[in-house]
């Protein structure tokens, strides 16, 4: 609580009486001016020190008590007081503002000064990079021109200026991706330039052998490079014509004329400009000594002997005009004539092996055989030759139209001639013509003269064992026309004997009934009961197809029937039978026919 005392000096001025207050007021203002602490008052209070002054104000205030002066200074120092703060506030409101818009000016600053930057890094970056990428593209076109200059080098088989710029291209990218191919393609092709010169070094000191073999390997290795094809092939040749040489030389000393022919004619086609005398003499004895040993062999095939006609020719193109070759020469044209004999005798006996001949190229068989014989004309064998084929040609001719008796006598005196040319074609033809001719008397009731023709047919068919169905067809007309005249026993004994000759009882029993048929025929026979005999046998007849054998034969129009029946063990009566055809002898058509055979 506030004493009593403190109450009456904080009591306010204007509590007091009028006179009193006036009073003490003077008395205040003259002890105030002498009081020391007013002095510094003002003395602080002039100089401007609020804080100073109004410490020393609390104090005088104390003292006097609503003293008008202090009161007065009091007021003006909350005056100022005030008007500093609101100076104070506005200037630090002005320094917050500026403050601020210092702050937003350093941020805009900053973010100018980073966008510059960044503007500034980026447009760098850019003409960095762009100036990068156009040396990187400048480099990678380069680079791949390069490239492509190496290949093409490489291509063409120059190793040495493609290693130059394979080094250029390592100095400017030693990274690029194609560096290691190229290198690896250098240095195989660099390896294979130093074996193809060290090849080449070998032909020249004659060592073909070796080195061909390293060409070989070079090409195998890559095909097509520089000229080593064609080192190879001429190398090829020249170890082939050495080889062949020594193969043909060998061949002559050993009277190998084919071996020798062969040999120098390969290393000659290989090698034309050989001109080793030795082996033009040798290869001209050659073609001499085979030329004689073709025409030695009478079977010779027009092969051979248009062979031994090139020979001639090759020789006489080989022999140096001038008398030195004169009985060379003449050797030559003796060959020449027999060769020429030969070979016509050759084609006509072609003709007649042939079983497509016909009246046409029988024809030109005797023209050919005829030029032969103008040739040698004191061949007496040659000029029988001719006898025999016109003689052929005659009953050829005769068998053809199926004019049966002048065949037969054409075909006879080819059998009676002194020359063995042309009598198995003869006899095959003979045969057929008897059989034919028997047939035909017996069909105009000369059952006789029928019997004496096939008499002549049973004879050849005896003499020519390998075909069964001659004689065992022969026997079975000569039974029906025995029969037909009525001479029954001479008939089943014809017919016996054609079953027996082929074994006939052995042959059916793959068929029972038949074999049944023929036992009981037989027994008939025996005893004089023909009839019954006859008609067994004719049961037997009918199914007789059980020991045949089929083969199909290919047949040309006009070609004659009787060949391709007697070279497949069969007759021309036995083919048109098995094929339903009308009784001819030569094939009026192109096709396959069935031929019926009895198996040996």
């Amino acid at each position: 609580m506030k004493s009593s005392s403190d109450n009456e000096i904080t009591k306010p001025a204007k509590d007091l009486p009028k006179e009193s207050q006036e009073m003490d007021t003077s008395e205040q203002v003259l002890d105030l001016k002498r009081d020391p602490d007013y002095e510094k008052l003002m003395e602080h209070y002039q100089k401007g020190e609020k804080e100073l002054s109004l410490m020393v104000l609390n104090t005088l205030e104390k003292r006097y008590q609503a003293h008008p002066e202090l009161l007065r200074i009091k007021d003006d120092l909350q005056f100022k007081s005030s008007v500093k703060d609101l100076t104070t506030k506005f200037e630090k409101g002005e320094k917050r503002e500026s403050r601020k818009a210092t702050l937003n000016l350093a941020i805009f600053a900053i973010v100018g000064t980073i966008l510059v930057m960044l503007a500034f890094y980026l447009t760098s970056r850019f003409l960095i990079t762009r100036t990068v990428e156009e040396v990187v593209d400048q480099n990678v076109g380069q680079l791949t021109s390069l490239q492509g200059q190496v290949e093409s080098l490489l291509n063409r088989g120059r190793p040495g200026p493609a290693a130059e710029i394979i080094e250029t291209m390592r100095e400017i990218n030693p990274n690029w991706g194609a560096l290691p191919e190229l290198t690896e393609r250098v240095e195989t092709l660099l390896d294979l330039e130093a074996r193809y010169n060290q090849a080449l070094a070998l032909v020249a000191e004659g060592n073909r052998a070796e080195a061909l073999a390293i060409f070989q390997s070079i090409e195998a290795q890559q095909p097509g490079l520089w000229d080593v094809r064609r080192q190879i092939d001429t190398l090829d040749d020249s170890v082939q014509v050495n080889a062949l040489l020594e193969e043909g030389a060998n061949a002559f000393a050993s009277g190998d004329w084919g071996t020798v022919i062969s040999a120098y004619e390969s290393a000659m086609a290989l090698d034309p400009s050989i001109g080793d005398p030795r082996v033009t003499e040798q290869l001209l004895g050659a073609y001499l000594n085979d030329i004689e040993r073709i025409l030695q062999d009478q079977n010779a095939p027009i092969e051979d002997i248009e062979t031994a006609e090139a020979y001639y020719r090759k020789a006489a193109g080989m022999l140096p005009q001038g008398g030195g070759f004169a009985s060379q020469r003449a050797r030559l044209e003796e060959l020449d004539d027999l060769l020429q004999e030969r070979k016509y005798a050759r084609m006509a006996r072609d003709i007649y092996s042939d079983p497509n001949q016909n009246l046409s190229t029988v024809g030109s068989a005797v023209s050919y055989l005829k030029r032969a014989a103008a040739i040698n004309p004191e061949n007496d064998a040659l000029a029988l030759a001719v006898q025999n084929a016109e003689s052929y040609q005659t009953g050829f001719s005769h068998f053809a139209a199926l004019d049966w008796a002048p065949a037969i006598e054409a075909f006879n005196a080819i059998l009676a001639s002194e020359s063995e040319f042309l009598k198995p074609h003869a006899r095959v033809l003979l045969y057929e013509a008897y059989f034919g001719y028997g047939k035909s008397l017996a069909g105009a009731g000369d059952p006789e003269g029928a019997l004496t023709a096939l008499e002549g047919a049973e004879d050849l068919a005896w003499a020519e064992r390998g075909n069964l169905m001659k004689l065992f067809q022969v026997q079975l007309l000569i039974g029906d026309i025995n029969w037909g005249a009525g001479n029954f026993e001479a008939a089943f004994a014809a017919y016996q004997d054609a079953l027996e000759n082929i074994d006939g009882m052995t042959r059916l029993e793959a068929a029972p009934d038949t074999q049944r048929n023929y036992v009981e025929a037989l027994s008939f026979a025996e005893n004089a009961l023909y009839d019954n005999a006859y008609e067994n046998f004719q049961q037997v007849r009918d199914t007789i197809n059980v020991i045949y054998t089929f083969s199909a034969v290919t047949v040309e129009n006009g070609s004659t029937l009787a060949f391709f029946a007697n070279n497949n063990g069969s007759t021309i009566h036995a083919v048109n039978q098995a094929n339903d055809l009308p009784e001819d002898v030569v094939v009026t058509f192109s096709g396959t026919l069935q031929v019926p055979s009895i198996e040996n």
